[in-house]
């Protein structure tokens, strides 16, 4: 991510050894494009010039150097970008134009792997790699920034998210977990992994933040083309099932959105949920005959027939099977295929990603 040095003044640290173990931290996570740093130009030529810096710290330091002028720049771009005050421990968020500051001690950079690549929370290691690749995507044909993205995966497992969302949070300055909702119908609540997120996890009152997705799970928002080609190969019931899925996304933008990609949708279940939270599966459902022409349709009561229909899900192996497919897909091909009801999404999460995980696409500073 995007961190500014603030107040610093490296000559004047000889004797004050916290604040040059936080700095020489700060400038090894820019050479090793775990992080971009900016940093004032007499800062940066103060280390190079004093021999209180090792030669690493100088290389560092002439790195960011180079491209202070155009990484300043960032600052205009990014939703948010991290400022480290070396006069004050306080933290403290600042808004304009809709871009936030937040300013951190110089203390929370006394331990190394604070200054590593910014910590991302997220279900699992596949949901990680797909938002990764989002990031990636937005980062070129969004932002047309061109950075990459080096994000350090902690692993959420679902209910535990949130558990591990408030233990980082007590270590590391900057913080971004990324979590489905779980919501089966708009007007139902958010599920239980999400739900126990706070309004003040969800806000921009540090550097911490809790990113709950506008979307049932993350299945929702991989793109028709890649799914059509993991199951290129398939069983006809599963090209059938998929083929459902598609036709009905056709009919209606949010059938994707709330729809359970894993395990699908029958009648009984749109039935109950329609009956008490409003009409939203029904009239999609009624485009198609095999659940239109039934009479629990018709009167909304089940019959406990035992022939109930349903869009059938794709399999608790979508996702892991979507990024192999990804892994060899180029992202100009996902900007020409994806479909414009998932944009929204795409750009609403790349941003994020792009804000906290950020890194120069340039080769890492050798000493």
């Amino acid at each position: 991510m995007l961190i500014e040095i603030k107040s610093c003044e490296p000559k004047s640290y000889e004797n004050e050894p916290d604040k040059m173990s936080a700095l020489i931290n700060l400038l090894a996570t820019h050479g090793l494009r775990k992080n971009i740093i900016i940093a004032p130009k007499q800062v940066l030529l103060d280390v190079i010039n004093s021999d209180l810096y090792s030669k690493n710290d100088k290389r560092y330091a002439s790195d960011i150097l180079e491209s202070n002028r155009e990484n300043n720049s960032l600052k205009k771009t990014l939703l948010m970008h991290g400022i480290v005050d070396f006069s004050s421990q306080n933290t403290s968020v600042i808004k304009n134009d809709n871009l936030y500051q937040i300013s951190v001690g110089y203390y929370q950079f006394l331990n190394p792997k604070n200054a590593e690549a910014t910590p991302i929370i997220t279900e699992n290691e596949n949901d990680f790699l797909f938002y990764s690749v989002v990031g990636k995507y937005y980062s070129k044909y969004i932002s047309k920034l061109n950075l990459n993205i080096n994000l350090d995966h902690y692993l959420g497992a679902g209910s535990h998210s949130k558990t591990q969302f408030d233990k980082l949070s007590t270590k590391h300055p900057f913080l971004l977990c990324i979590v489905d909702n779980d919501k089966p119908h708009p007007k139902k609540g958010e599920g239980s992994t999400s739900s126990v997120f706070s309004k003040s996890d969800r806000t921009f009152n540090s550097g911490r933040i809790a990113k709950v997705i506008d979307i049932r799970e993350i299945e929702s928002i991989i793109p028709k083309f890649i799914i059509k080609e993991v199951f290129s190969k398939a069983t006809a019931t599963t090209i059938d099932a998929l083929d459902d899925i598609c036709t009905l996304a056709d009919i209606e933008n949010d059938f994707r959105r709330y729809f359970d990609h894993k395990d699908g949708l029958n009648l009984k279940k749109a039935i109950e949920l329609d009956s008490k939270y409003g009409e939203f599966w029904l009239p999609i459902l009624g485009a198609h005959s095999k659940f239109s022409d039934k009479d629990c349709f018709k009167t909304k009561l089940c019959s406990n027939c035992g022939q109930c229909p349903e869009v059938k899900g794709l399999g608790n192996s979508l996702l892991a099977n979507s990024n192999n497919v990804i892994k060899t897909t180029n992202l100009y091909t996902i900007k020409r295929l994806l479909e414009n009801s998932l944009k929204d999404a795409w750009y609403s999460i790349g941003e994020y990603v792009l804000c906290w995980g950020c890194v120069s696409t340039t080769r890492p500073s050798r000493s």
